[in-house]
């Protein structure tokens, strides 16, 4: 049974779906139908089996690899993924302005019916919120996923992976850079997981920034009920999950988020600002694409974002 060799580990809204849709086409590579198994972070329902099944097609496909957005927050996740598919796994981040991360992560939660909060109203209530078990037991979704603004704190996430694995092992993409020249981003990131680099996906936007049209049939889908287990028993499992996927993508509609006023940004910018400098260090390089004034929602939430 083949293994992962590589992993896409997040950050949140920062393009890991585009990353994902990109390379699962490329000939060398295999990536199953599942984004976010989220398996070495807690996070999912798969035991080993149903997670090393994920790969049972992979064939000799060069590069094998899945997407988890939580493994890059969630703390140790680096060390167990080394222990469990060794250090010669590559790994890949992608990294977008921390304002913008958060903002649209917040967004994110407002359009899966989980927050109910104003986006400022939201960061006050998040070192609470964190710290509260019954918030965690209530979460619709996973808790951490209302971790706006430390989940945009990168430098931590960052160093853990770089220690686990070495910097030759870990590829670190800006989102902002990446997207301004996807072509030629695409290309070193076929480099580094060593395939062939002359493959060119379409370089479309997926997962842009949308709302809900019915909150009510997104409950009926996602939440739990004595009756779904009756329909289990007598539905085929793949067309199952095939129609709920279909009614969660066709229950959005495409609607950016407002633009930040810069004085909203620059506040957020001056909170999350100390974290960008020990990131450059931990990179050893400057992120002068990113700024409290510089609104990257407008690329971002026309573009790809997931």
């Amino acid at each position: 049974m083949r293994k992962p060799n590589f992993l896409i580990v997040g950050a949140a809204k920062s393009g890991t779906t585009s990353l994902f849709e990109y390379l699962r086409g490329h000939p060398d590579v295999f990536m199953p139908d599942l984004k976010e198994a989220s398996y070495f972070a807690g996070g999912g329902m798969l035991t080993e089996a149903d997670y090393l099944g994920l790969f049972r097609e992979a064939g000799a496909a060069r590069a094998v690899g899945e997407a988890s957005t939580a493994y890059l927050y969630v703390p140790k996740t680096a060390t167990t993924i080394r222990r469990t598919l060794g250090p010669s796994t590559r790994i890949i981040i992608i990294l977008r302005n921390p304002v913008d991360m958060a903002y649209s992560l917040w967004g994110h939660m407002v359009r899966e019916g989980g927050e109910d909060l104003g986006f400022f109203d939201a960061l006050k209530a998040e070192r609470a919120r964190m710290a509260d078990p019954e918030f965690h037991r209530q979460a619709k979704n996973w808790p951490f996923n209302f971790a706006y603004a430390n989940r945009a704190r990168y430098s931590a996430q960052v160093a853990a992976y770089l220690r686990a694995f070495g910097p030759s092992q870990v590829k670190v993409l800006i989102f902002e850079e990446f997207f301004a020249d996807v072509a030629a981003g695409f290309a070193d990131l076929c480099a580094f997981l060593d395939v062939t680099p002359e493959y060119r996906p379409v370089f479309r936007a997926f997962n842009r920034s949308s709302v809900l049209r019915s909150s009510l049939l997104r409950r009926i889908l996602v939440e739990p009920a004595p009756w779904k287990q009756f329909v289990g028993a007598v539905t085929p499992d793949g067309p199952r999950a095939r129609a709920k996927a279909w009614l969660l993508k066709h229950n959005t509609k495409e609607q950016r988020l407002p633009l930040l006023r810069v004085a909203e940004r620059e506040h957020l910018w001056r909170l999350l600002a100390p974290d960008v400098a020990e990131l450059e260090a931990v990179l050893g390089r400057r992120l002068d694409c990113w700024g409290a004034q510089r609104s990257t929602v407008s690329l971002a939430e026309g573009g790809a974002t997931g």
